[in-house]
């Protein structure tokens, strides 16, 4: 695994958007996404979207690193506690 991938994984201890990871990572959205998308293959990230506001709209997507089922259930949980 590269540095810039153990970055994200550090990162991701806490939910994270990718614009988030950006601005942190001062690094370009494509690199951002092409990295993520590669640990959610690798099954350490997972994403979840949340929806922020009872308009239409798209629903920002936030990445997190996943430790186990359990606590991927819980995560899980939260965020569907937090969109009701």
């Amino acid at each position: 695994m590269n540095e810039f991938r153990e970055k994200i994984l550090y990162l991701l201890e806490i939910p994270r958007t990718r614009k988030e990871l950006m601005e942190i990572l001062n690094a370009p959205s494509t690199t951002v996404l092409d990295n993520l998308q590669i640990l959610i293959k690798m099954g350490l990230v997972a994403k979840y979207p949340k929806k922020t506001c009872e308009k239409q709209g798209r629903p920002k997507i936030y990445f997190y690193r996943k430790k186990s089922k359990e606590k991927t259930k819980q995560i899980k949980e939260l965020f569907d506690e937090i969109n009701k």
